[in-house]
Parts: structure tokens; C-alpha cells; sequence
């Protein structure tokens, strides 16, 4: 997809998301038989439909393109699931793009090192039974030959393939079932959060810089990052689920941020470029987002910002406002110190933790202990899920004593705190 101006992802994304859900909400094929269909492959054998699901339980088709960074971003994940479930679902990555040929998805294919089948959607009659106007799109026909599961965009990581080829595999899929979302991660897991969304560019020597753009209420923050990467740390709140939190950079692909927690840091931490290539511009700065990647819904504290190295190169940007629509007066001002503090989150030395379910609600009634290797203290959460307790620093090891009946909980979770205090949100499973 070539863009304009880096800065058009946040438009772009904006209409992919509007665009998936009107596409999710036509897939009437859902529930019916999936077209039988026959294609040769970049190996030049046959892949038939009906022939794959004789001795599979399932075949997953994957619509995408050549140019598409989030279909080589989705194809690592994929890749990965199917060396454990290709014996089980067969697996076909198929291009409906008009200007995609055999030889250019053959090239890929070994550029990339994918392992499954790829091919042609030829005229795209496949992709357009799906009603999808994105790429990726997967379908999910079942053993019974019916189409059960259709995700227009990425799967965000490979535990996400899992869960829903589990839901078509094994002895006790008995007749067709369509699955219309995702399903919920229902392991007991932990994350940190903080006491409001930011982004922190932890690199020496940074400076911050306010754009204004007339007629655009949401101003765009700048940070001068004088070296080739970014070393940000993402915070998000604890009113925010860990696992559509998404940072999205300027070619629009997308990284869940809860794949990006550095467990020893106990933060989520991320390194990107401060310049490079969108298409074949070459731009002196770079873009980026922290947003909800829930569908239907506007996130009105999206962080949008970008890094360039050096604020001689501001010109550059405004003139890239410019070629992306912006007439009105466009001005820059360095931000005064109270807007570029790189600590906003302290917390005093608390410990909170926010009890939640798989869908992201609170849960009161959940013990747990904080210990040190001298004693133990059993807190409870309150009405709202909150866990609080401001014991003195220490490392406190924490583990789940008891849930309300309807929830259960992995036994041999566990959480150990840091000295500094900090928030967590902690997921348990309603059965």
C-alpha cells in the first residue's frame, strides 16, 4: 500500500478498522458451503478443497498480497501454527491482487521462508465470496466442507491461530459451529499498567516538540530522538485491556503491546526507527500510535506521535502535512518541561492490582497474598476488582488463595512485585 505521507496511517487505520466491521457484519456466507475450489501452487501441485479436507479436519485459506507488511507481519504466526497443526488443518495463502503473479508470490514465498501453500485467488472470485476489502482475510472451512470462521485483518499472534483452530479440531466437533470472533485468552496472566496511557522515549537528550494544524483539535507531538532508533517505553492504563492495545507504526502494520513486555522490566518496551522508507519516499521522520484495536470503537485517548532525529528536518514534516491535505496554518513550538515529563506514572510504592475477567471485568472477592520470606498479608479485591496494598518496599512474591465461585485460576500462577511498588492487571478465567 504506498502512502502519501507517513502521517495518512492514522486516517488509514481509522477507515480499516470502519471498513473490517462493515465487512464482518456482510459475511453471510458464514454457516453455508464454501465454494470447492482447485488451484496449483508455487510448487506446481493441485490444492483442491474437497481433496484437503479427507484427511484434515479443516482448512484455513488466507487471503493477502504481495505489497501488504501486516500479511508478512500475520505470516511468521501462521507459519509457526502450521508446523504444529499441518498434519490436522491444511493451510493455502492465496493472492486475489490483480498485479500479483505466480513468479512474484513464488519469490516471496522464498523470501520469506513460508512453508505452507501459496497460490492465486485468479480474478479474486474467492476473496469477494468473503465480502473482505482488506488484507489479510482468513476463512475457516470446516471438515464438513462449511465456511466457519472469517477474521478480516491480522491475527495479532500465534496463540490467536490456536485458539480458534481449536475450536474445529478434535473428536468432539461433531457438526459445523460458526465462530464469529476471536476467543478470549483464558489462562491466568498478569500485566503491568499505570496510572494513565503514555509514551516514553527513554533515549538521552530528548526533546519534545508540539504540532499545531489548524482546523485539527488533536494537536501531534514530536519527539527529537537524536540516534536510529527510539527506545520507547508504552504505558497503558488500568482501564485499558492489555491484549488489543496495539502500537501501530507508520506503514500500519500493528503490534499487540502486551507481545511486547519485557518481563525483567516489568514495562513494555519497543525500538523504533527515528527515519526511513514509506514506499519509495525516503522521509527524515517517522510515525507511530497506541491505540485500542477493539472494532467499533473510537478511542478518544489514542496517543499519535512521531520521532524525528533532528528538528532541522521539521520543514520536511510540515510539508508532509501539506501534500497530505492540510491547508490551513500549520506551527511548531518546543513543549514546556510539565508536558515532557518522563515520569509520570510514580506510585509511590503501592501495590494495586485490578482483577479481571477474560472480558475485561472487574472481579471482586479474589484473596491473595503478598509474602516475603518472613510473613504473608491476604488482601482481598473490592467491589470494583481493585486490589490494594501499601505494605513497606519489598520484593512481595503474590499468589492467588482463592476466587468467587464461577471463576477459576491457573494453580501454579505467581507474581513478583518490585521494590518501587507498581499496578497490574490480573486476568482469571469465568468458567
Amino acid at each position: 500500500m504506498k502512502r502519501t505521507a507517513a502521517v495518512s496511517v492514522f486516517l488509514a487505520l481509522a477507515m480499516m478498522l470502519c471498513l473490517s466491521i462493515a465487512a464482518a457484519d456482510e459475511a453471510n456466507f458464514l454457516g453455508e458451503p464454501f465454494p470447492d475450489f482447485s488451484v496449483t501452487d508455487t510448487e506446481g501441485n493441485f490444492f483442491t478443497l474437497s481433496e484437503q479436507l479427507k484427511d484434515h479436519e479443516a482448512v484455513l485459506i488466507n487471503f493477502w498480497a504481495t505489497w501488504c507488511k501486516p500479511c508478512r507481519t500475520e505470516f511468521s504466526y501462521l507459519r509457526e501454527v502450521w508446523e504444529k497443526y499441518g498434519d490436522r488443518v491444511a493451510f493455502i495463502a492465496l493472492s486475489p491482487y490483480a498485479t500479483d503473479t505466480l513468479e512474484k508470490v513464488t519469490a516471496y514465498r522464498e523470501a520469506n521462508g513460508i512453508s505452507f501453500p501459496m497460490g492465486l485467488d485468479a480474478g479474486g472470485e474467492l476473496y469477494k465470496k468473503t465480502g473482505s476489502g482488506y488484507y489479510p482475510t482468513t476463512v475457516i472451512v470446516d471438515r464438513f466442507g462449511h465456511a466457519v470462521f472469517f477474521l478480516p485483518g491480522t491475527f495479532f499472534n500465534p496463540a490467536e491461530i490456536e485458539r480458534v483452530l481449536e475450536c474445529f479440531t478434535g473428536e468432539d466437533y461433531t457438526e459445523s459451529a460458526v465462530l464469529k470472533e476471536v476467543p478470549a485468552d483464558r489462562t491466568t496472566r498478569v500485566y503491568p499498567v499505570s496510572a494513565k496511557r503514555s509514551v516514553v522515549p527513554e533515549n538521552e537528550n530528548v526533546k519534545t516538540i508540539i504540532i499545531h494544524v489548524e482546523d485539527v483539535e488533536e494537536p501531534y507531538t514530536c519527539y527529537v530522538v537524536p540516534e536510529e532508533k527510539a527506545h520507547l517505553r508504552l504505558e497503558i492504563a488500568s482501564t485499558d485491556h492489555p491484549e488489543t492495545m496495539g502500537f501501530v507504526d507508520s506503514l500500519g502494520s500493528t503490534l499487540l503491546v502486551s507481545d511486547t513486555l519485557d518481563s525483567e522490566r516489568n514495562a513494555y518496551v519497543y525500538d523504533q526507527s527515528t527515519e526511513g522508507p514509506q514506499g519509495d519516499v525516503y522521509y527524515h521522520f517517522n510515525a507511530g500510535m497506541l491505540t485500542s484495536l477493539e472494532l467499533g470503537t473510537k478511542d478518544p485517548d489514542r496517543i499519535r506521535f512521531l520521532l524525528i532525529r533532528d528538528e532541522a528536518y521539521m520543514d520536511e514534516v510540515i510539508e508532509t502535512l501539506r501534500q497530505a491535505g492540510y491547508s490551513g496554518d500549520i506551527s511548531w513550538e518546543y513543549a514546556d518541561s510539565a508536558q515532557t515529563d518522563s515520569n509520570p506514572t510514580e506510585t509511590d510504592q503501592t501495590y494495586t492490582i485490578n482483577v479481571m475477567d477474560q472480558d475485561h471485568q472487574p472481579v471482586p472477592g479474589v484473596c491473595v497474598n503478598f509474602c516475603t520470606e518472613s510473613a504473608c498479608a491476604m488482601v482481598e479485591s473490592d467491589e470494583n476488582g481493585v486490589i490494594f496494598f501499601d505494605g513497606a518496599p519489598d520484593v512481595y512474591h503474590v499468589q492467588i488463595i482463592v476466587v468467587p465461585e464461577g471463576y477459576s485460576f491457573d494453580e501454579d500462577f505467581e507474581l513478583y512485585t518490585d521494590r518501587t511498588g507498581g499496578a497490574w492487571v490480573l486476568y482469571i478465567r469465568k468458567d
